[in-house]
């Protein structure tokens, strides 16, 4: 596995909602993070190499929090912050980007 770049580290923590998440892993391909599945519907270059499969999922709470975290690259976090409208949560620019229903 080639070695990846600073800019291609995962290295932000975004807060977004559980919605958005369970979409963008919908959407995602097996063994694809998070970052790499939204520059893909984005419509950004991807970056290359293979990902290790993700490690077995810890046990589920009996109660879902409304709120979670994914981490992203510094260009993906540039790229949704330069779309944001005024005061708009980084949580609501990803919802209006993808076409999601913003009241959930």
């Amino acid at each position: 596995m080639p070695v990846k770049s600073e800019d291609q580290k995962a290295s932000c923590t975004i807060k977004i909602s559980r919605y958005v998440r369970d979409h963008i892993e919908q959407k995602a391909d097996v063994i694809e993070p998070a970052d790499r599945t939204l520059r893909r519907l984005f419509g950004l270059k991807l970056q290359k190499g293979e990902f290790p499969p993700k490690r077995g999922t810890p046990p589920r709470r009996t109660k879902l929090v409304p709120w979670t975290t994914i981490k992203i690259t510094v260009p993906l976090r540039d790229h949704i912050t330069s779309r944001a409208e005024w005061n708009e949560s980084v949580d609501h620019t990803i919802r209006r980007l993808l076409k999601l229903d913003l009241d959930k």
